[in-house]
């Protein structure tokens, strides 16, 4: 096996950097920059579809029209009648405020305003009297039949409640549209509505206000029926009480022997003073004049006697005339005081009878809703603003995540970077559309994209091989290029860089080293009737098996299929040595198309033989634990490869990581 070269040697020195993963690395801010412009007819794209799609929502949306109208709770609303206790109204706290909109959303009040505007019989408040699509008709007729074999519904008895469903429907509908609530640090209740006719939402707003207002006035007048009911009865119970009271009172002035009165009472009581004061002084003089108050003679003793009854005689009048007068003030102020009563609760019955018809609500009307004919939802202008704006965003945040979920590789520098091996060539994609036709491209474009690419990888690599033979012998150099997996690109590189090297007057050979797949005749559009197969068998017939390409000028020795041999075993007999010996004294370069490098073992074997390995990646597909896997199989037999080169690029990713400069 002959040694690689030693004037063989690359032209940039290789340093191997450590491998950092590039899902790791930070993307600074002229980065992202760099890749919004880049992808911004992608962002575009996105924005510009999220945007049709929003004016496609927006232009196929049943239109809805808001109405909105206000009641407010009026300020120390009084009862017409005084009887405030009796019939009350709505109080100011918070806690009634809710409770109100409770009530105007209430089943009662939405229940009478569908009766009212027969919204019963409206499709937009009942779902199942709408018109149907063909797949909605299929669904249902479906969804009836399983129903049927379920038993799950009786016919008849739907056909009888039918009208009260679609009633408890149509309420449904409006109670979950129909918003109430109380505007901030207010009295205000907001009413508001969306339909699909901006008459028909402020009719219904009104008529809801309406009909809260009616039900507070009949809630109102039942209420001061139930008052006057009361009263009624209230009134007949005191007139009875006072007739009672009056008759005691008559009946026991009746029985007296005459009205006492408290002149009757004071002269009792004067007279009662007057004997006691008789009696004292009795006393008195008896004391002078025997030393002591007991009468001794039977004149004494009667007047002692006399006095002394006409005291008890007198006591007992004062005290029946004093609990005559108290029984008779007693009846008396109980009359007065059911008369009293009985006054007052007989003038509010006569003013309640009076004002039965005067009630009114505590709610009133502030603002009637009116037709509003500018669509509430959906907002044309807005929706496709903002759908535009959210395609923008999606669209910004697809690249940035393919960007840092991309795995691959577009830019050189960031290849070389990653695995610290120079990258030599960026080659865009061949424009033409078959391989038969890139010999053609390639000879009459010369100046294009991809020869320049082209050209600069050849320069790198002749650069790399200098003739210090000192005998004036062509002292060639043998490249092996190879890849990580198939389409990768490596074939079209091989292929090209072999007619751009042979444009300067260089010796080239082409050998085709994949004996699997043969892909030479379809660049060539010649069948071998030889190849590298029969050369290994006889070397001494070099010329007899290579062809030569009359437009390029390149010599090409095709692989051909090898079936009676393993293709491993061949590259690692002496005669493939022998023959990549032999063609490096007879040419200035030789380009061994080699099979990928993870399928197959043959490009280690091959690469063995070589004075330099390049390795193609293709742009954008070929991900890093691909490349990592390739290039490890090199390193596992004390090989490493000499450069990279990044394929099929696209144009404009070739000019932007590279700054290229060709005729357009």
């Amino acid at each position: 096996m002959n040694t690689v070269s030693s004037d063989w040697t690359p032209a940039v020195s290789q340093v191997v950097a450590p491998a950092t993963d590039k899902a790791e690395a930070t993307i600074d801010l002229r980065e992202i920059f760099s890749l919004l412009w880049y992808r911004k007819w992608t962002i575009a794209l996105i924005a510009f579809l999220m945007t049709m799609a929003g004016l496609f929502y927006v232009l196929n949306t049943t239109k809805l029209y808001e109405a909105r109208g206000t009641l407010i709770l009026q300020e120390d609303q009084q009862s017409p009648t005084g009887l405030d206790a009796l019939v009350g109204g709505i109080s100011n706290e918070d806690s009634e405020l809710n409770s109100q909109i409770e009530v105007i959303r209430s089943r009662n009040i939405v229940g009478q305003v569908v009766d009212q505007l027969s919204l019963d019989q409206d499709p937009e408040f009942v779902r199942e009297l709408r018109e149907q699509s063909w797949l909605q008709k299929q669904f249902g007729a479906a969804k009836r039949a399983v129903s049927s074999v379920m038993s799950v519904k009786n016919e008849a008895g739907n056909a009888s409640v039918g009208k009260q469903t679609h009633r408890e429907l149509a309420i449904d509908g409006l109670i979950s549209e129909l918003g109430v609530s109380v505007i901030r640090n207010t009295k205000v209740f907001l009413l508001k509505l969306e339909t699909t006719s901006p008459q028909k939402s402020a009719l219904i707003v009104n008529t809801v206000a309406q009909t809260f207002i009616a039900d507070q006035v009949a809630g109102r007048l039942e209420s001061t029926k139930e008052a006057a009911e009361w009263l009624e009865g209230k009134v007949g119970e005191l007139a009875q009480k006072l007739a009672t009271a009056e008759a005691e009172a008559a009946a026991y002035r009746s029985q007296t022997e005459r009205n006492v009165t408290e002149a009757d009472v004071a002269a009792s009581n004067n007279a009662l003073k007057s004997a006691r004061g008789r009696l004292s002084s009795f006393e008195g003089n008896l004391l002078e004049t025997t030393g002591s108050v007991v009468p001794r003679t039977d004149r004494d003793l009667d007047r002692y006697t006399l006095l002394k009854e006409d005291i008890a005689q007198l006591e007992t009048i004062l005290a029946k005339q004093t609990d005559d007068l108290l029984t008779l003030r007693q009846l008396d102020r109980e009359a007065l005081a059911a008369g009293t009563i009985y006054e007052h609760f007989a003038t509010r019955l006569n003013e309640i009878q009076v004002q039965r018809g005067l009630q009114e609500s505590d709610v009133r009307v502030l603002s009637p809703a009116i037709p509003r004919y500018d669509p509430t939802h959906p907002r044309t202008v807005m929706t496709v603003f903002f759908a535009g704006l959210l395609g923008l965003m999606l669209g910004i945040a697809y690249v940035i995540i393919r960007r840092l979920m991309d795995h691959s590789f577009k830019d050189a520098s960031d290849l070389q970077s990653r695995f610290g091996i120079p990258v030599i060539g960026a080659i865009p994609k061949a424009p033409s559309k078959g391989r038969r036709d890139l010999l053609n491209y390639a000879t009459k474009r010369s100046n294009s994209p991809l020869m320049e690419s082209i050209r600069d990888l050849r320069t790198s690599i002749l650069i790399s091989s200098t003739d210090t033979s000192g005998d004036g012998q062509a002292q060639g150099g043998v490249l092996a290029l190879t890849s990580s997996l198939p389409g990768e690109g490596k074939t079209t590189t091989s292929v090209l860089l072999a007619v751009n090297t042979a444009a300067l007057g260089k010796k080239v050979l082409l050998i085709e080293c994949d004996l699997r797949r043969s892909m030479f005749q379809s660049y060539f559009g010649r069948k071998s009737q030889g190849g590298l197969i029969d050369l290994l068998g006889n070397e001494e017939a070099l010329q007899e098996h290579v062809w030569h390409e009359e437009k390029s000028g390149i010599d090409v020795v095709f692989g051909g299929i090898s079936r009676a041999k393993n293709a491993g075993d061949i590259f690692a007999a002496p005669e493939f040595a022998r023959l990549v010996d032999e063609t490096r004294n007879h040419y200035d370069l030789v380009i061994l198309d080699c099979p990928p490098v993870l399928p197959v073992p043959d490009a280690r074997l091959i690469a063995n033989h070589a004075d330099y390995i390049l390795y193609a990646v293709r742009s954008g597909v070929t991900p890093s634990s691909v490349i990592s896997a390739g290039l490890r199989q090199f390193e596992m037999i004390g090989k490493k490869v000499d450069s990279l080169a990044l394929t099929q690029m696209s144009r404009r990713e070739a000019y932007y990581g590279n700054y290229g400069y060709s005729a357009r």
